[in-house]
């Protein structure tokens, strides 16, 4: 199933070209999108190109945090935790080495960082998880999910670039 997601992620990155490498995210939305034959694709293609890489990484959130809250239960997020740290690690990893390497092209970059890591990590999720730990009055688990969830997802975002810089 890895190859297959990888391959359709690859595939589906392709088709987009971002109008400046300086811009490392995307953040203008100044996105042209080219088919393999140079014709422009149409604004609903560029959607759906949009919506497939955010599609995967949401699959794979809803799996990846299902499968841990099998292992470790539900009576901390330990879900919703798991994929930020992953995003964490992930995007410190691929956006560090692919400022200093060409073997990550632009288009990949961005296509993975914005749509695939936007959906596999989720800030709403924790936050909803933690203020229903506050409602409930587990006051020590919601302070104890802020803490772990910001220092740990910092230390991986850290240890991703460490790993990229030793690339």
């Amino acid at each position: 199933m890895e190859t297959s997601l990888l391959s359709l992620l690859l595939w589906a990155t392709s088709y987009l070209q971002p109008e400046s490498s300086s811009d490392i995210f995307g953040a203008s939305l100044g996105w042209s999108f080219r088919h393999h034959q140079s014709r422009a694709v149409s604004h609903m293609e560029q959607l759906v190109y949009i919506a497939l890489l955010g599609a995967l990484g949401c699959l794979c959130r809803y799996f990846l945090s299902g499968f841990v809250y099998q292992i470790f239960g539900t009576s901390f997020p330990y879900g919703t935790l798991a994929v930020n740290l992953i995003g964490a690690f992930l995007i410190g990893l691929i956006m560090e080495f692919s400022v200093r390497s060409a073997a990550i092209p632009p288009t990949l970059r961005f296509a993975v960082t914005i749509g695939f890591l936007g959906g596999l990590t989720t800030f709403s999720t924790f936050s909803f998880e933690t203020f229903r730990l506050l409602e409930d009055g587990a006051l020590l688990i919601a302070f104890v999910n802020v803490l772990v969830s910001v220092v740990a997802c910092l230390t991986c975002t850290w240890v991703g670039i460490m790993v990229a810089r030793a690339l």
